[in-house]
């Protein structure tokens, strides 16, 4: 039982003494390390993401607007052979507002593609 006791005791100073020197070697850390760990990656690092996230968004712009595209086709369609006499056809009207929130995501799409491309042309030096 006192054999148990004096295991724990040391197991219990040893856990105690690693404690004290990571925290005694945290404090002696140099700022300048802690600022370069803590240093954003600067955006002449970032350029090549930035540069791919607004090509990305381009493409999707040009999907959304090719999207919307047929979606207007489809409504010009629904009017041109609908058999309804007078007034829309609710078909067309669902095609067109289908068409419009697409025209809206690629808008949406081209100003995050703009907003990455100004983001890979500037020319900011990080601060600590």
């Amino acid at each position: 039982m006192i054999e148990r006791f004096e295991r724990v005791a040391v197991l219990a100073a040893l856990a105690w003494s690693i404690g004290l020197g990571g925290a005694a070697l945290a404090a002696e850390a140099p700022t300048t390390q802690r600022c370069a760990a803590e240093r954003p990656a600067s955006p002449s690092e970032l350029r090549p993401t930035f540069l791919l996230l607004a090509d990305d968004y381009d493409k999707r712009a040009a999907d959304y607007a090719g999207e919307a595209e047929r979606y207007r086709t489809w409504a010009s369609a629904q009017d041109m052979f609908g058999s309804k006499p007078f007034g829309e056809l609710d078909s067309a009207r669902h095609l067109r507002a289908h068409a419009h929130e697409l025209d809206g995501a690629a808008a949406q799409s081209r100003s995050l593609a703009a907003k990455y491309r100004r983001l890979a042309g500037s020319h900011r030096s990080p601060g600590c």
